[in-house]
């Protein structure tokens, strides 16, 4: 289920040109993917994708198992919904603006 780029590849400029993940050390780049991973479970969450996901995990828990392979987000739901997306971009964008201090 490679619907997202990778973070690497991801045009993070496209929704933040503040975010200066090409200058980011690992540790940072890190820090990033996880908040994504939460971001993006989140968003699945809102969406109802755990009681429609094939996975039994997800729909037992009641929570989505998106996880990170090779720096990609993965769902075993399917391709990730556009407005889940649009929910995790705009979290990340709020956690950066609330991380720069000046907001």
């Amino acid at each position: 289920m490679n619907d997202l780029p990778t973070l690497e590849d991801a045009p993070v400029s496209d929704h933040d040109p503040d975010l200066p993940y090409n200058q980011w050390d690992d540790d940072e780049k890190e820090r990033f993917a996880r908040s994504c991973r939460i971001a993006m479970r989140l968003a699945l969450e809102e969406d109802e994708a755990p009681s429609r996901c094939p996975g039994r995990t997800c729909r037992r828990e009641g929570r989505c198992q998106v996880r990170l392979e090779d720096s990609r987000l993965v769902c075993l739901a399917g391709p990730m919904p556009p407005q889940a997306i649009r929910r995790m971009i705009m979290m990340m964008s709020f956690l950066h603006e609330l991380g720069k201090g000046d907001a």
